[in-house]
């Protein structure tokens, strides 16, 4: 979905009003395909600020349901992300890394980046899978804006 103009200077909230108005959706609908409650939907919706404070797969499974990415919901138009990977890694983003090298897969430092400054709410992944799920999740976002760009 191509994101109007003028949704980008909305907060979070309505944001996702906005979105889910536009593609036709009730509150039960879009609970219903992002597999989020009503009540948290409503909370953010009704949140005149961007106070709301949503984990990073409850904005991946809104995100999807919508059509959109993480960075839309949040009203970025590009990732940026400074050098904050600790020299000593992570265990679970040095396990993470060591498969993924071992597969063959080529790793997109700015995405490395990226992991580490968005991680979620509730603390940083902790193995490997996770850190591999996050890894993915924002190689997507940076991807397509990528060939958008």
């Amino acid at each position: 979905m191509k994101l109007d103009a003028r949704v980008w200077d909305m907060a979070l909230g309505a944001r996702i009003r906005s979105l889910r108005l536009e593609l036709g959706l009730t509150l039960p609908q879009l609970s219903e395909k992002a597999g989020v409650s009503i009540g948290l939907l409503s909370q953010l919706e009704n949140s005149d600020t961007d106070s709301a404070n949503p984990n990073l797969q409850t904005l991946r499974k809104i995100g999807t349901a919508l059509g959109v990415t993480i960075a839309d919901l949040l009203g970025k138009t590009v990732a940026t992300s400074r050098a904050i990977v600790p020299e000593k890694l992570d265990q679970g983003l040095a396990d993470f890394l060591e498969k993924a090298r071992k597969r063959g897969m080529e790793i997109d430092e700015a995405v490395v980046q990226g992991c580490y400054a968005m991680q979620e709410r509730d603390g940083a992944p902790k193995t490997a899978d996770d850190w591999e799920f996050l890894y993915k999740t924002i190689k997507m976002n940076f991807d397509m804006r990528r060939k958008n760009d």
